[in-house]
């Protein structure tokens, strides 16, 4: 019953945008300009997550998402700013794969990806492109207005890692390899960029997790239903761990996942972003919970139709001709 409540109410809703993200962008690239690359990005990460309310569905087990509401994506100002600009005006009424945008949206927009024409991927991409090939692909097709305008795709993260170790393996890593810096050799000069980037991203994610801690903490105090209010308290307990500590069960496994997951797509646009073996690297936490009875198979199958729901919301904002392709 949870998952077709949640089901329904993801299916009718209508997709649209949300800005949090390109105001995150724009106002960390304006307040770093000229600093390394690596920090300016790692600063508007940290901005855009301190920005975004966490949200908590009713009768939601696994929680996250990666904008300011549900089917809501994130405009993304370094890869959508180069066709986004001309596009808004008739964003909710194209006849594919459209999405509503307010009068308020499109003029907050417009001014935020103003500043982006020259920095997008989509920029980089022409500059570096003879003009020659440019007249002949650009909006043409996949080629040209897919790949031009993303931050990266088919990519998948290391989950077995994430959940056997926790982001706090790579935080340490990233602490050992900083300290190991030798400034005295040429090589390793400017490498701390990337380092403290790192350092700040991870940080973000944990704290951006303990924000839907607290969320969940916070309606736990407000609920009388006592079933709610237990799973509330559970939900609380484990995004006070997942994914910067390693996962114990199941329940923290699949929440560790999706949440990852969600930040691939608050970071880039996707739209490949992929689980990869879901099935081999979850069956032992299923295995071990199921033969412990801290879960049944009803109980896990549950959660994935769950999990389901959450990636069937990470939608892809993309130009008129690539919704066609």
């Amino acid at each position: 019953e949870r998952v077709k409540k949640l089901n329904f109410k993801l299916r009718n809703q209508s997709p649209g945008i949300c800005l949090h993200s390109a105001r995150a962008y724009t106002e960390a690239f304006k307040e770093m300009e000229g600093a390394p690359i690596e920090m300016r990005y790692a600063k508007a990460f940290s901005k855009m997550v301190d920005s975004l309310p966490a949200v908590i569905d009713e009768g939601e087990l696994i929680v996250g998402l990666s904008s300011c509401g549900l089917k809501k994506i994130p405009v993304l100002p370094v890869n959508h700013a180069s066709w986004l600009i001309d596009e808004l005006d008739g964003l909710s009424s194209r006849t594919v794969n459209p999405f509503e945008v307010t009068q308020e949206q499109i003029d907050e927009a417009k001014e935020l990806l103003t500043y982006w024409l020259d920095k997008t991927t989509h920029a980089l991409t022409v500059k570096l492109t003879p003009p020659e090939i440019v007249r002949k692909v650009y909006r043409t097709g996949w080629g040209s207005s897919g790949y031009s305008h993303q931050g990266g795709c088919h990519f998948t993260p290391p989950f077995e890692l994430i959940l056997e170790k926790g982001l706090v393996w790579y935080e340490d890593r990233v602490k050992k390899a900083l300290a190991s810096l030798d400034y005295t050799n040429p090589q390793h000069v400017g490498k701390e960029h990337f380092y403290y980037a790192l350092l700040m991203v991870i940080n973000a994610i944990r704290n951006f997790a303990k924000k839907y801690a607290e969320k969940a903490s916070e309606l736990s105090s407000q609920e009388s239903d006592p079933v709610r209010k237990k799973e509330l308290k559970e939900i609380a307990e484990i995004m006070n761990r997942v994914p910067y500590y390693s996962a114990r069960s199941f329940r923290e496994a699949i929440q560790s996942v999706w949440f990852i997951q969600m930040i691939m797509h608050m970071e880039g646009p996707g739209p490949a972003y992929t689980i990869g073996r879901f099935d081999q690297y979850m069956y032992p936490y299923y295995k071990a919970d199921v033969q412990e009875g801290k879960l049944t198979p009803e109980e896990a199958q549950e959660l994935i139709e769950l999990f389901y729901l959450k990636i069937s919301s990470n939608l892809w904002l993309c130009d008129a001709v690539t919704a066609q392709c």
